[in-house]
C-alpha cells in the first residue's frame, strides 16, 4: 500500500487570494462606474444603438435623469437613456421613438425604466421595466428575426419580435397583461425557478396572476380587449422616404401600375386597418405586393385602393394577377375587387380560396364602349374574412390584359 505525504496547500491558498483580489477589483470597477455615472456607457457603447428618443408628449408628464439624479420636467427630444425614467398622471402620455424601430406610447398613470443589459452580456437590444400602468408599441417586421426590444414587468418579460403590442402592469395586484394584434411575443415569468413561457401571437393575449402564479396560455383577443388596443395602429410609422420608395417600387409590381397615379390604404380607425407594402426581393428582382388587414370587429370593412388615370377599360380584356398566402399569416376566406369610373363602380369581383403557392388568377371586364377607370379597390371585410378576421395576402405581376392578346384564363374567379 502505498502511503502519501502531507499535502502542500500552498497552491491552493494562493489561488483562494488571487480569486479574492480579482472580485475586488470587479466590484471596485464596478462601484466607480456606478458611482460617476458612467454605467451607460460600459454597459451598452452609444454606437451600438440609435438613440431612444421623446417624440412627443402631452400634459405633463416628469423625466428622471439618471445623470442629473432628479426628476425634471420632459421635452421634446429628450435621449432616454440607461437609467432613466418616465412617469405619467392621468391626464398625460409620452410617445418614445427608435427611428425606422420601434414607436412606443406610455399611456396615463404610467411609470417605466430604461435599462442596461449589464456588463457581460452582448446582446444588442432596448430593455425597459414597465413598474406601472401601460405601453404600446410597434416595431418594423423587419425586426422579427432580431429581438430588439424587451419589456419587463415586475412579474414577467415580454420579448418582442416585429409586431404591435400592448403590455400592462398593476403594482398593486402584481397582474401583468400582454396583448399581440400582429406579429408575436414571447412572454416568460421572472421566477428564479420554474419559469412559465408562452408564445403570444396574432390577436392573441396573455395574462399573469401573481395570486395564481400562473401564466395563462395565449388566448383570442375579445372585442373589448381589441377596443382598448387598436390605438397601437397609430404608431405604425410611415415616413415621406418610405411612401415615395413606395411609389417607386409599385412601379415594378405589374403593367396595370403604368396607368396608376396613387395608392394606399383605407379604413376606419375605430373599425379596423389596413396597411399596403412593396417588397423587392433581392434574389428574383421581383417586387410583391403585401396587403395586410384587420376586420376584427363586426361589420368593419377596409382595403388598398389603386387611382388611375387614362385606363380606358374598353381596350383591355381582363385584369390579372398572382396571388399567394402571406407564410405563418392568417387569410381571408375571400374578398372583393371593385373597378369604378366616375359614375361609380362599374364591376365587382370575388376572389377566392387562396394557396400557399402563387397561382394565376383573371378578372375579365366585358366592356364594349369607352370607360375611363379611375380606381380599383381591394376590399377585405369581416363578412367575408372567415377565421383570419386579421391577415394578409401577396399579389405579383399585377397586369391589364389587351383584348388583342389571347391568353386563357388559369383561374377566372366569380362577377358579382
Amino acid at each position: 500500500m502505498e502511503i502519501q505525504g502531507p499535502q502542500n496547500n500552498s497552491g491552493s491558498k494562493k489561488g483562494i487570494a488571487v480569486a479574492g483580489v480579482i472580485l475586488l477589483l470587479i466590484a471596485g470597477i464596478a462601484y466607480y462606474l456606478f458611482s460617476s455615472g458612467k454605467l451607460d456607457e460600459a454597459v451598452k457603447p452609444a454606437s451600438d444603438l440609435a438613440p431612444l428618443e421623446v417624440a412627443n408628449f402631452i400634459g405633463k408628464p416628469e423625466f428622471y435623469s439618471r445623470k442629473e439624479k432628479q426628476w425634471m420636467p420632459l421635452k421634446r427630444g429628450s435621449a432616454f437613456e440607461i437609467g432613466d425614467k418616465i412617469r405619467t398622471d392621468a391626464n398625460s402620455e409620452v410617445d418614445l421613438k427608435v427611428s425606422d424601430q420601434i414607436s412606443m406610447r406610455l399611456k396615463g398613470g404610467s411609470e417605466m425604466e430604461r435599462e442596461g443589459e449589464g456588463l457581460f452580456k452582448k446582446e444588442l437590444m432596448y430593455k425597459l421595466h414597465l413598474m406601472q400602468g401601460t405601453v404600446l408599441g410597434s416595431t418594423q417586421k423587419e425586426a422579427e428575426e432580431n429581438k430588439i426590444l424587451e419589456i419587463s414587468t415586475p412579474t414577467i418579460v415580454a420579448a418582442v419580435r416585429g409586431t404591435i403590442f400592448v403590455v400592462r402592469a398593476d403594482s398593486d395586484t402584481k397582474e401583468s397583461w400582454v396583448g399581440v394584434l400582429r406579429g408575436h411575443v414571447e412572454v416568460s415569468t421572472t421566477e428564479a425557478e420554474g419559469a412559465q413561457t408562452v408564445n403570444v401571437g396574432d390577436m392573441q393575449s396573455t395574462t399573469y396572476k401573481e395570486s395564481a402564479k400562473v401564466l395563462e396560455e395565449p388566448k383570442r383577443i375579445s372585442r373589448e380587449e381589441w377596443d382598448n388596443m387598436k390605438e397601437a395602429y397609430e404608431l405604425i410609422e410611415k415616413s415621406m422616404d418610405d411612401e415615395a420608395e413606395q411609389l417607386d417600387l409599385a412601379k415594378e409590381a405589374g403593367g396595370l401600375f403604368d396607368y396608376v397615379i396613387d395608392h394606399g390604404t383605407f379604413f376606419t380607425p375605430k373599425v379596423g386597418y389596413a396597411w399596403r407594402k412593396f417588397v423587392k426581393n433581392p434574389a428574383s428582382g421581383k417586387v410583391t405586393l403585401e396587403v395586410e388587414y384587420d376586420v376584427f370587429p363586426r361589420g368593419s370593412f377596409v382595403g388598398m385602393y389603386i387611382k388611375a388615370r387614362d385606363l380606358d377599360a374598353q381596350k383591355f380584356d381582363s385584369l390579372q394577377f398572382q396571388v399567394a398566402r402571406v407564410p405563418e399569416t392568417g387569410f381571408p376566406d375571400g374578398f372583393r375587387i371593385e373597378i369604378k369610373s366616375k359614375r361609380g363602380v362599374i364591376r365587382t369581383f370575388a376572389p377566392k380560396v387562396f394557396k400557399s403557392e402563387w397561382q394565376t388568377m383573371r378578372f375579365p371586364f366585358r366592356i364594349n364602349d369607352p370607360t375611363l377607370i379611375t380606381e380599383i379597390t381591394f376590399v377585405f371585410s369581416h363578412d367575408q374574412a372567415g377565421e383570419f378576421t386579421r391577415g394578409a395576402l401577396q399579389f405579383q405581376d399585377i397586369r391589364l390584359i389587351p383584348r388583342a392578346e389571347e391568353e386563357p384564363a388559369a383561374s377566372a374567379q366569380q362577377q358579382s
